[in-house]
């Protein structure tokens, strides 16, 4: 899945990957016109490239964005589950959140579950939300807690 991001919060890892990808090897002649960092820079090899130095660059610069390629969050077990579950009211789904819950019992067991936080159908409140039935840490693994993910996030 791809994602885009502004090179300010670029890491140097995510950089890397992104200029194979984009320039097709590390040993680019610096002339393509479209690149955002034509003129800048841009060899990670050298000290003075940019990803090095972001403090000295405009906003302008670094709210550029570029396309990089991300992990998918939820693998094809869970996209079908989700999928299936939320496409009654899928237009209306504002977010999708996992969370966390202990159970003070004798194991003090942790719990998670999905929240799904849609606009409501009546004037009384902004939100609603839906919660999924709790389950142990083997799915929804790539979620981070307490993180809202919109649906284009979670490839759904």
């Amino acid at each position: 899945m791809k994602k885009k991001i502004k090179l300010r919060d670029l890491t140097k890892e995510q950089y890397l990957k992104w200029r194979m990808v984009y320039r097709g090897s590390n040993n680019c002649s610096g002339t393509c016109e479209k690149c955002p960092l034509r003129l800048v820079h841009c060899h990670p090899e050298n000290k003075e490239c940019w990803i090095y130095h972001k403090e000295i660059f405009s906003d302008k610069f670094l709210d550029q964005e570029i396309e990089i390629e991300a992990p998918d969050i939820l693998d094809k077990e869970e996209k079908e589950y989700l999928s299936a579950v939320i496409k009654p009211f899928r237009n209306k789904i504002i977010s999708i959140c996992k969370y966390t819950i202990k159970f003070e019992n004798k194991e003090n067991t942790i719990y998670y579950y999905i929240r799904i936080k849609t606009k409501s159908k009546t004037e009384i409140f902004h939100n609603e939300f839906i919660s999924l039935p709790y389950f142990k840490n083997e799915m929804y693994k790539c979620m981070e807690n307490h993180k809202e993910y919109t649906l284009e996030e979670l490839g759904l």
